[in-house]
């Protein structure tokens, strides 16, 4: 009878402490520093402008989901153009036969699932062909640093994309942390500033607001209009035209603001947490991230077929890429109901890309002549960037050399080895980074135009 009562004791003394902590990193997240996290997002200002009245660089900047995997999926052989019969190119027997859709305007060719992806991702979705020039698995820093060519704030060192985006875009999006969220390990480790990030996993974060997070409407929505009412008189007095115009057009609606408060305990409902939902709960958490302005860019790590050498019939790429193109038009719906779909980029960068022909268990093997940055967001202009050429002598087929105002191969200006430094510059423009701030980061390749929608 003593022994039961301790144990009694000890586990309410356990769920008192996790209690505890839930409230710890609820309060930290939205009410340090002033509330300021809190105040931004119920306003849907950036903190910048609400403690310095800073405007954004660009006003374009959008928010980042970046998809890395180590393991280097297939992806690479299944988009437009590669059905290009004189490189030979094979496919799984249910994607024999290329479907015919749109890219917005443009017309393209490709694996059948590719044609079910939303009509509002289909209306902003650009496939970036490049060169990688990686051919193992622990290259994969190598690749997401640019090989170098992707520098620091300062401009020199090196830097991971997603961090070399979020260092660029926090300020003016107002997010809680300028760091990259990491909901699933790549196969390597995240670094911000050469610090390794830790892994945030769905699961254990849903938990974080499964209970005892339960959100006061009424407070909340005072707290925004007493702080909405104090902005607009210090403004009147204090503010120029412009800073006035910009809180007139960012600021969200009472009701937007309403929906979002109400949400804030809802919205990793879904999350299942087991390996079966693991991409699809990577994304749930995504846009629950975004929604809540918690982190610029958000590393997830999504399965499009896996490391698949010994894939004799190429069922896992078939199976992958419907059940991902599934996963995205789940997060596009999601984002869309949450309003924040005009304000969010995707991207897919791997280690390297795989070959075009299969080897002789079937399967296919690393490739670092060819890979593929599919990518759609609010910035992205919908079609195919570079193409594809046979590579003597062996079973690859690699990237060609790219206009970068029109993204063919006809009159090219970049290099087939600075089509990786064009992928990650044409992203960064994608998000809303300015042309100055690209060139200092960047220094392989250029913006492809015809990739980025017009000002």
């Amino acid at each position: 009878m003593k022994n039961t009562k301790k144990k009694t004791m000890k586990r309410n003394k356990k769920k008192n402490l996790v209690q505890v902590e839930r409230r710890k990193f609820i309060a930290n997240l939205f009410l340090g520093a002033g509330a300021i996290g809190m105040r931004s997002f119920l306003l849907g200002l950036p903190p910048a402008f609400l403690s310095q009245r800073a405007i954004a660089a660009t006003g374009k900047e959008t928010f980042l989901i970046f998809s890395t995997r180590q393991a280097s999926c297939p992806i690479n052989a299944n988009v437009p153009y590669t059905y290009d019969d004189s490189i030979g190119i094979e496919h799984p027997a249910d994607f024999a036969t290329p479907v015919n859709f749109m890219l917005g305007s443009f017309g393209v060719a490709a694996a059948a699932p590719w044609a079910d992806l939303a009509a509002g991702i289909r209306n902003q979705m650009q496939f970036f062909h490049y060169m990688s020039q990686s051919n193992a698995h622990p290259e994969s820093i190598a690749t997401i640093k640019g090989h170098g060519g992707i520098k620091t704030t300062a401009g020199n060192g090196a830097e991971m994309l997603p961090s070399a985006i979020a260092q660029e875009t926090a300020e003016a999006l107002g997010t809680l942390t300028s760091k990259p969220m990491v909901l699933d390990t790549p196969g390597f480790s995240i670094s911000y500033n050469s610090i390794s990030q830790g892994v945030t996993q769905p699961g254990p974060l849903k938990n974080l607001f499964a209970s005892g997070t339960a959100v006061d409407e009424k407070a909340m929505m005072d707290f925004r209009d007493s702080q909405l009412d104090l902005l607009y008189k210090d403004l009147k007095t204090n503010g120029t035209a412009k800073q006035r115009s910009f809180l007139d057009s960012h600021a969200i609606s009472k009701d937007q603001a309403r929906q979002l408060s109400g949400q804030l305990g809802t919205l990793l409902e879904e999350v299942v947490g087991n390996n079966a939902n693991r991409d699809r709960d990577q994304l749930i958490t995504a846009a629950a991230v975004i929604a809540s302005k918690s982190a610029p860019v958000v590393v997830v790590s999504l399965n499009f077929g896996n490391d698949n050498h010994q894939d004799a019939n190429l069922n896992a790429e078939r199976d992958s890429l419907i059940a991902r193109v599934a996963d995205l038009n789940d997060l596009y719906s999601r984002l869309s109901a949450l309003g924040i779909e005009d304000k969010t980029t995707f991207a897919l960068q791997n280690t390297f890309g795989r070959t075009l022909q299969r080897n002789t268990r079937g399967g296919r093997d690393h490739n670092s002549e060819h890979a593929v940055m599919p990518m759609f967001g609010p910035n992205v202009n919908p079609g195919v960037t570079g193409r594809l050429q046979p590579v003597a002598g062996r079973k690859l087929g690699g990237a060609t050399v790219i206009n970068s105002n029109d993204g063919t191969q006809v009159g090219a200006d970049i290099a087939r080895n600075e089509t990786l430094g064009a992928a990650c510059k044409t992203l960064m423009a994608a998000c809303g980074v300015s042309n100055e701030s690209i060139q200092k980061r960047v220094t392989s390749g250029k913006v492809v135009k015809s990739a980025i929608k017009p000002t």
